[in-house]
């Protein structure tokens, strides 16, 4: 359809092909109809045919404005008007009103739930299970479309009504029995469905402020136009409106939005999977920390390894390496270290080798180079940081056979379940993509990109160290740790950023133990790094 049709599509927002789909919008209906005419007849052309049946209309009321009474057609038939479009899976109203979309999607999430039902009912599995199949099976088809949705509190009400039904029932209680809202959500480790929706809504805001103006995301946005006469009452709500709500309740400044690492820190409220499960307690404020997190402090004084003679036991110990964002790679003696701590304690270890490749001496790539690790680890990475996968995600995990809980059955088999319920593979694109770069080939270019950033990273190492700055981490990994004795990490981050115009990430973000430090990313073009070091230099000289 996009070669046959090629010469006559418009740009964006005006023309939008999805397959067969297409969608034509004109600020008339003469315009309308004159589109509508130019592909009837050069898809019929080529042997196409436009369907009379299915094709319909809207015309948006956003203004009191009159439009002119001439009907719309296809080839001398009149064209249906609606009040509603419905378009990959959303439904547009001719007034800019949601409330269709989301009794839509509620609609199909119940229809999910049934069809999981199986799972989310059986009383043999666990209730955190269930939790992690319900967020990834259906909340997500509930919040389909849902970043660009301008809800009004409404909205948000409906949505969490029907997720709360979900909970109760996959945990076999009902509103008779007086069980508190907050406490079937620790039973499943669901985290209100009102916050994802913000999350969704920051992450897409996001992506468009990091896009550039001619991007297509920008020329498909409505703004509210200020000479335009409108109806009486209370003007819709728009998106922009709801962005800056949720930018005011959450305390974030857009302009954070420029640097990717540190909005998404922003918008997550710095938790982790733990976290969202339920599994961590509550949040302690005076001393920013988690009840049942362990924090095992990486500083210059220990080396950036924790000192393990003070950490209490754990079922789950996450450990990256290289670390994100100190930038220091565990040593084989350190790694040995860490293998017989979970051993003594029956611990697990997530091992998280996502840096591995920036690796230049003769630490550990993997902590299956650990003679017994195979015993109390697993370990995760992913083509993000080696070959630009960041969008196209594509991943892997080593779960050993011999990993195995305290009752002897093996890790490997729950892993498998949750994997085969909740993800249906990668996308065939991404796994041609996954084989091209362990090719021959591809194994070089990812050598190559490696080295580059790592150029990046002695460009920063040199201007920091220059202004007299201690620096740490850069050596085995994408990453510089900049020390700021005595500072805030977010008064440093907002001093960078307003007087110098650089994006970096505060320490702070990662935990209580990166006060004092900000996260500097060679992720970048060479010219913006050299760039970005002359301004740095400037203020800080």
């Amino acid at each position: 359809m996009d070669e046959v049709t090629r010469d006559i599509q418009g740009d964006i927002p005006w023309c939008m092909l999805f397959a067969d789909d297409v969608v034509l919008i004109d600020d008339s209906r003469t315009g309308v109809n004159r589109k509508l005419e130019l592909w009837r007849q050069t898809l019929e052309s080529k042997g196409f045919r436009l369907s009379r049946t299915k094709t319909e209309y809207m015309m948006c009321g956003f203004s009191t404005t009159r439009h002119e009474e001439e009907e719309v057609s296809l080839d001398g038939q009149v064209v249906p008007q609606k009040d509603t479009f419905r378009y990959l899976g959303s439904i547009l109203h001719k007034d800019g009103d949601i409330d269709e979309d989301v009794n839509h999607r509620i609609k199909a999430g119940w229809m999910k739930w049934r069809q999981a039902s199986g799972i989310l009912c059986d009383k043999r599995v666990p209730q955190k299970l269930k939790g992690k199949s319900y967020r990834t099976a259906v909340r997500p088809v509930m919040l389909y479309g849902a970043e660009c949705w301008p809800t009004k509190r409404r909205h948000v009400q409906q949505l969490g009504v029907a997720e709360m039904r979900m909970l109760r029932w996959m945990c076999g209680h009902t509103r008779k029995d007086r069980v508190r809202n907050d406490d079937i959500r620790d039973r499943v480790g669901v985290a209100p469905i009102a916050e994802k929706l913000v999350q969704h809504r920051l992450r897409w805001f996001g992506h468009i402020q990091r896009r550039p103006p001619e991007a297509p995301v920008h020329s498909g946005r409505l703004k509210r136009a200020d000479n335009v006469k409108r109806g009486r009452g209370r003007p819709n709500l728009t998106w922009e409106e709801s962005v800056k709500r949720d930018l005011k309740d959450w305390s974030i400044t857009k302009e954070l939005a420029m640097d990717r690492a540190a909005w998404k820190l922003a918008i997550h409220a710095y938790v982790d999977s733990s976290v969202i499960m339920g599994q961590t307690d509550l949040y302690q404020q005076d001393v920013q920390k988690y009840g049942n997190i362990q924090y095992m402090k990486c500083s210059p004084e220990n080396g950036f390894f924790p000192d393990l003679s003070n950490v209490a036991r754990t079922d789950i110990i996450f450990f990256c390496s290289p670390n994100n964002p100190t930038g220091a790679a565990a040593s084989r003696e350190q790694l040995t270290q860490l293998v017989k701590f979970a051993k003594d304690n029956g611990s697990i270890i997530v091992y998280d080798s996502a840096y591995a490749m920036y690796i230049s001496d003769d630490s550990p790539k993997s902590i299956f180079e650990i003679p017994g690790a195979k015993e109390v680890a697993l370990e995760t990475a992913s083509f993000s940081k080696y070959a630009g996968f960041t969008g196209v995600r594509l991943g892997w995990t080593v779960v050993p056979k011999e990993l195995l809980f305290s009752d002897g059955h093996p890790v490997a088999k729950d892993f498998n379940r949750i994997v085969c319920t909740s993800f249906n593979g990668a996308s065939t694109i991404s796994q041609a993509g996954g084989l091209g770069c362990l090719s021959p080939e591809g194994l070089k270019a990812m050598q190559d990109v490696v080295g580059f950033y790592k150029e990046n990273t002695k460009i920063i190492v040199d201007t920091f160290t220059e202004l007299g700055f201690n620096v740490y981490g850069a050596k085995n990994a994408p990453y510089v740790w900049v020390h700021f004795p005595g500072r805030n990490s977010w008064d440093v981050f907002a001093e960078i950023l307003e007087k110098a115009n650089v994006v970096t990430t505060p320490g702070s973000g990662f935990g209580p133990g990166g006060e004092g430090f900000v996260r500097v990313s060679a992720f970048g073009h060479r010219e913006n790094i050299i760039e970005a070091a002359r301004r740095l230099k400037q203020l800080y000289k």
